[in-house]
């Protein structure tokens, strides 16, 4: 088989066991999967410059994602094709390649975001030479990528942030949060993104699930960015939602750090004490000191 032959083969493993955590954990065991890896690597080192598909590189990194594979070695291997021709990535590929390698990122044990910096660098690069040719969705993806694999490149944020405010409209809930996340997690404020983001919210508070608006307020408040409309909507919001402890210590902590006195805060954190409260023992150690 050719690249494109096993590169479908291991993307169609992946997505069948997408969302089954036994059968992923019985195919990572399975010889089979360990041949295929091996021969998509052999196919990857005898490829020609001029022969370099973006979209096999793509499905490979995203179905070693998925099934939570981490062969670095074969990862070396794509990330090294990868910058050499990132030229001829669509802007989906990219996203989806970034998102692969942060998510594999975030469940190595290593030294975190060492293994894909140099990709990273590249990508970040490339992107903000050519960011009027990528839409919303997949800059909130590419940021998020960035800000989870922990790579931090101003130029590139600042770039993608001007780009993104013309778009917020089309944005969708989650789209919203992961912008706002990974601005926050980065440390990099742009008033005019989170106006804008907080503004596409309020229309959209009642689309929002417990992660995303806990995880849109919070890159909120990481940034000391507060705006009184969307906060004090977000805590009415909050009180009809089904909130675990990770939901609850984020968002009160969100309140708490950008307006401790104000009286959304103080009506907040009343109306959600009683839930906190029965909810005790779930909370870890550092959701409790928030």
């Amino acid at each position: 088989m050719n690249l494109v032959n096993l590169s479908t083969a291991i993307h169609r493993l992946a997505k069948i066991t997408a969302n089954d955590p036994r059968a992923q954990a019985v195919l990572r065991q399975h010889p089979a999967l360990e041949e295929l890896q091996a021969a998509i690597a052999s196919a990857l080192e005898v490829l020609e410059p001029g022969e370099v598909q973006p979209q096999s590189l793509s499905n490979v990194v995203w179905s070693l994602a998925t099934m939570r594979l981490l062969n670095w070695s074969l990862l070396q291997v794509v990330a090294a094709l990868a910058m050499t021709n990132i030229s001829l990535f669509k802007p989906f590929e990219l996203s989806t390649m970034l998102w692969a390698f942060a998510k594999l990122v975030s469940t190595d044990h290593g030294e975190p975001g060492s293994n894909v910096k140099p990709f990273f660098h590249v990508a970040a690069n490339h992107i903000t030479k050519h960011v009027q040719d990528f839409g919303f969705r997949c800059l909130a993806t590419t940021a998020w990528a960035f800000a989870t694999a922990r790579q931090r490149h101003a130029r590139f944020f600042r770039s993608i942030a001007a780009q993104m405010i013309p778009m917020v409209h089309a944005a969708n809930c989650q789209e919203m949060a992961n912008t706002a996340w990974a601005f926050g997690t980065t440390d990099f404020h742009d008033d005019q993104l989170f106006t804008a983001l907080a503004e596409r919210a309020l229309m959209q508070l009642h689309d929002f699930k417990p992660q995303e608006l806990s995880n849109l307020l919070w890159g909120f408040a990481t940034n000391g960015f507060f705006h009184e409309g969307l906060f004090a909507s977000s805590g009415l919001a909050a009180q009809r939602m089904n909130l675990q402890a990770q939901h609850l210590a984020n968002i009160l902590w969100a309140f708490a750090r950008v307006q401790p006195r104000h009286h959304a805060t103080q009506a907040t954190t009343l109306s959600l004490l009683p839930l906190c409260i029965s909810q005790l023992e779930s909370f870890k150690p550092q959701e409790t000191g928030t």
